[in-house]
């Protein structure tokens, strides 16, 4: 996808490959059951994806891709620090504010027990770190943490058994944009920690989701 974050930008593309888009396995005992939570933004909106705004460094992806999302609304404190277009035709669009990292990518595909990769190794992402959230009157995936650190070290050989889930590690956020060309698009919004250790919370996560997305007309 051209959906999407974990030297400092190579370690935020790897976080948000090995641990939003792909791989995702097994949980680790949590006492507490994340229920499926429903927040809705202010206004209902209809999925088309908001392409009118394309800063310079976006243009190479909209050629190569043919459309090119970015969201009108970030965090506080947040500034947009690069863009780029990986060798799997997936653009990465990264946000920072001097220690967390916010990334934005398309095109992804969202998969609950994780990627077919991981769970082939028997690596399941826990149930509980997942919960379907709505994004006005569309609906989304809300993805807490990824396998631990030392999980993703030990590679595909480790055994389920030793694999660890760290639901601190990052939050993403998953919905379906809509191109001009009514070509549906998977884009992931993710959230990861700097030194504080804090994370952009579920409501800005969804209001950079909604900035994204903009009403149809009547005539469409």
């Amino acid at each position: 996808m051209p959906v999407m974050r974990a030297g400092v930008f190579p370690l935020v593309t790897l976080l948000f490959v090995a641990v939003a888009c792909s791989p995702q396995p097994q949980p680790q005992t949590r006492t507490q059951t994340q229920a499926t939570r429903l927040v809705e933004t202010a206004e209902p909106i209809v999925a088309s994806c908001e392409t009118d705004q394309e800063p310079r460094d976006l243009e190479s992806i909209s050629a190569s891709l043919g459309y090119a999302f970015e969201p009108t609304y970030v965090p506080d404190g947040f500034r947009h620090s690069g863009s780029s277009l990986d060798r799997r035709r997936r653009a990465n669009l990264v946000y920072s504010n001097g220690q967390a990292t916010m990334l934005i990518a398309y095109p992804v595909q969202f998969f609950r027990e994780g990627s077919p990769t991981m769970v082939d190794l028997g690596l399941i992402q826990p149930a509980d770190a997942v919960s379907d959230v709505s994004i006005g009157e569309r609906g989304g995936h809300m993805l807490r943490g990824g396998w631990s650190e030392l999980t993703i070290l030990a590679g595909p050989g480790i055994s389920p058994a030793d694999a660890r889930w760290d639901y601190q590690r990052s939050v993403t956020l998953f919905f379906d944009c809509e191109t001009a060309e009514s070509e549906v698009v998977g884009v992931a919004v993710q959230s990861i920690p700097g030194g504080t250790g804090d994370l952009i919370s579920d409501a800005d996560l969804i209001k950079v989701a909604s900035s994204m997305l903009r009403a149809r007309s009547s005539t469409r």
